[in-house]
Order: structure tokens, then C-alpha cells, then sequence
């Protein structure tokens, strides 16, 4: 039962990573609101496309961590690659659309931004809540790590793709 501790703390970077994204999303949406930026409203679509990402990313953890049955005598763990798939062309396709659509509608009503500042701020709190998911992540690969592996390397070698998504996102 080596699995289940790793598959509980993989589950514990997702739940901050979905938080985080979250907070992300939240700041943009507030923002494209206060100033009417089209691209501040782009950028949070896909911050809601990231959350979900990694809610298909939770979906796989669990889906993945169950034992063999009379149906499946080698267990679940490869549908984690399945839903870290759909979850990659979730994010790629909801990320275009999203980008697509506002700057279609840009070109055809532009706006006015109405502050700056407040769209240079909210990069920065992007930046901060992005920064503490990495590190919950980059901590449990340095953890995992094999062979005194540095960071990166740890990462490329993971066969878990939750670990190795949340990591690189």
C-alpha cells in the first residue's frame, strides 16, 4: 500500500493547485469587470479552463487509485494518463476559444480601459498564487525524488502525469 500515501498527497497539490487557480480566476474576473479589458477578461477565461484542468486532474487521481476487480485485473491506474489527456486538450482548446472569441469581439467593439493599475496588480496576485501551488508541487516531486535527482529531472522521470501536469502548469 506504498500508493496510498503518494495518492493522498498528490491529491493534497491538487486541491491547493484548484485553489489557486481559483483565486487566479477570481482576481482576473474582478478585474476585467472594474476596467472592461477584453484581455483581462481572456485571460480569466482561461484561468477558469486551468481550474478545471486540474479538476479533471482530480477526477483522474481518484478514478486511478482504484483497486482490481473482476473487470479490470490490473487495477485502474493507467485511466490517469486518459483523463490527464482530456484534461491537456481541455485547457488547449478551452484556452483558444476563450482568447478567439474576445479578441473577435475587440476588434468588432473596442473598449476602454478604465485602470492600469488595477491590471498590473492583478498579475502580481496571479504570480503569488501560482508561486504556492509550484512550490506544493515542486516540494512533493523533490520528495518523491530518486537517486538524488534534482527537481527537473525528477519531474521528466515521474510516471505520474497528475504529479508531472500540476508540476509544469
Amino acid at each position: 500500500m506504498d500508493s496510498r500515501p503518494r495518492s493522498n498527497e498528490t491529491t493534497r497539490i491538487l486541491f491547493v493547485s484548484i485553489l489557486a487557480d481559483l483565486g487566479v480566476a477570481l482576481a482576473k474576473v474582478s478585474t476585467a469587470v472594474f476596467t472592461g479589458s477584453s484581455a483581462v477578461a481572456a485571460a480569466a477565461l482561461e484561468s477558469l479552463a486551468d481550474t478545471a484542468n486540474d479538476v479533471f486532474l482530480l477526477l483522474a487521481q481518484r478514478r486511478s487509485s482504484r483497486h482490481a476487480d473482476d473487470h479490470h485485473a490490473l487495477g485502474y491506474e493507467r485511466e490517469a494518463y486518459f483523463w490527464a489527456l482530456l484534461a491537456g486538450l481541455g485547457v488547449f482548446a478551452g484556452g483558444a476559444v476563450f482568447s478567439l472569441r474576445e479578441g473577435i469581439e475587440e476588434l468588432i467593439h473596442p473598449g476602454v480601459t478604465s485602470s492600469f493599475t488595477v491590471a498590473y496588480v492583478v498579475p502580481a496576485v496571479a504570480t503569488g498564487f501560482d508561486l504556492l501551488s509550484i512550490r506544493q508541487s515542486a516540494g512533493q516531486v523533490i520528495r518523491r525524488a530518486r537517486f538524488h535527482r534534482r527537481l527537473l529531472a525528477e519531474s521528466r522521470a515521474t510516471s505520474d502525469p497528475t504529479l508531472r501536469t500540476v508540476s509544469a502548469a
